[in-house]
C-alpha cells in the first residue's frame, strides 16, 4: 500500500490538515484522560488509571491512524477521478479528504495559471526577439541582393544568388517555426489559385533550375483552393528545395495534379524504404542527410505540421536511385479552423 512509502510532502500536509479538522475530537479525548488522571490521584488508584490511560492512548492512536488512512485513500481516489468536480459537487457534506483536495487543487490551479502566464510572456519575448532579428537580417539580405544584381554576369554570380535565396528561405523558416505555437492567430483563409501560388515559388527558385540544368515539367493547374497562401507556400518551398537539393544536374522535376493529390516528383537519389515512414519526424534526417548532405531534419517536419493545420495530408513514394514523389492531399473538408 502506497501509504507506507516514506512520507511525502503531500502526505505530511494532508496529516496536518486532517489533525486540524479533527481537533475537537482530539481535545475531547485529552479532556477525558485528564479527568481519569485526576480521579486516580483523588482515589489513590493512580497506577490503575495510568494503565487504563495507556490502553486508551494505544487504541485511540490505532483508531485515529486507520481513520486518517481511510480519508487519505479516499482523497487519492477522488484526486485520480477525472470527474472530481462533479463528484465533489454531488456530495452533501465534504469530508476532510475532499476539503484538502479542493485546497490542493486550488493551489495547483493558481500555480498552473502563473506558469502558463510566465510561459506566454517568455514565448512573446522570444517571438519578438526572433522577429526583430529576422527583420534585421532581411535588411542585410536586401542590400546583398542589390550588390549581386549590380555585378556583371560571371560564373560566380548564379551560386551567390542561390545562396542568398537559401539564406532568405531559411531565415523565414526560423520565423515560421517559432510561430507554429500561435499558428491559428496568424491564419488568413481565403480562395487562392493553386497555379498562381506554384508559379510564384517556381519564379523564386528559377536560378536553381538554371544553374543545375534541371528540366521542369509543369502545366497550368486550373484549381482554386481555400487556404492560407503564406503557410501553404512554406510547404511547397520546403518540398521543392528538397527535390532540387537531392536531384543531380540534368535531372527533372515534375509538378502535376493527380486527382486530389498535388504531386512534386523528381529524378533524384530517392529515399530508402526504411526512412520513408520517418521523414516527417522532428529531427530525422535519414540516410541521405547523414551521409551526403547537410540536413536538420526539420523542413519536412514543419511542412507536415503546417499541412495538418491546413487540412492537408503529406505522403511519399520513392525508389532509391530513381526518384521521389511527394504528394499533398488537398482535402478541404479537413481544414482546421480552430482559433
Amino acid at each position: 500500500m502506497d501509504w507506507w512509502i516514506p512520507m511525502s510532502k503531500e502526505k505530511r500536509k494532508f496529516i496536518q490538515q486532517w489533525l486540524f479538522s479533527h481537533k475537537n475530537f482530539l481535545v475531547y479525548i485529552a479532556f477525558i484522560l485528564c479527568l481519569w488522571l485526576i480521579f486516580g490521584f483523588a482515589f489513590n488508584a493512580l497506577e490503575w488509571m495510568l494503565y487504563l490511560i495507556l490502553l486508551v492512548l494505544i487504541f485511540s492512536a490505532l483508531f485515529l491512524a486507520s481513520w486518517c488512512v481511510k480519508d487519505f485513500l479516499q482523497y487519492k481516489k477522488i484526486k485520480e477521478n477525472p470527474n472530481w468536480k462533479e463528484l465533489l459537487q454531488s456530495e452533501k457534506a465534504w469530508t476532510t479528504s475532499e476539503q484538502f483536495l479542493l485546497e490542493t487543487l486550488e493551489d495547483y490551479a493558481t500555480q498552473l495559471a502563473q506558469a502558463e502566464f510566465n510561459q506566454r510572456e517568455a514565448y512573446k519575448e522570444q517571438l519578438d526577439y526572433y522577429t526583430m532579428w529576422i527583420h534585421q537580417i532581411k535588411t542585410s539580405i536586401a542590400s546583398s541582393q542589390l550588390l549581386i544584381q549590380a555585378l556583371p554576369t560571371l560564373p560566380e554570380k548564379s551560386p551567390l544568388e542561390q545562396e542568398l535565396i537559401k539564406i532568405t528561405t531559411y531565415t523565414d523558416f526560423v520565423l515560421h517555426y517559432v510561430r507554429m505555437e500561435t499558428f491559428h492567430q496568424d491564419l488568413v483563409l481565403r480562395e487562392h489559385s493553386l497555379d498562381s501560388i506554384i508559379r510564384q515559388i517556381l519564379k523564386k527558385f528559377a536560378t536553381f533550375f538554371i544553374y543545375k540544368n534541371l528540366r521542369l515539367s509543369y502545366e497550368s493547374i486550373d484549381q482554386v483552393i481555400v487556404t492560407d497562401a503564406k503557410w501553404f507556400s512554406v510547404i511547397l518551398e520546403q518540398i521543392l528545395l528538397n527535390s532540387i537539393k537531392y536531384t543531380d544536374k540534368g535531372g527533372q522535376i515534375s509538378i502535376y495534379l493527380d486527382g486530389s493529390y498535388l504531386c512534386i516528383q523528381d529524378t533524384g537519389i530517392g529515399i530508402a524504404t526504411s526512412d520513408q515512414q520517418r521523414i516527417f519526424e522532428r529531427g530525422f534526417s535519414g540516410f541521405n542527410g547523414r551521409m551526403n548532405y547537410h540536413s536538420s531534419g526539420l523542413g519536412l517536419y514543419l511542412s507536415n505540421e503546417i499541412a495538418k493545420n491546413l487540412g492537408l495530408e503529406l505522403s511519399v513514394e520513392s525508389v532509391v536511385g530513381e526518384g521521389t514523389t511527394l504528394k499533398i492531399l488537398l482535402q478541404q473538408n479537413k481544414l482546421d479552423t480552430r482559433v
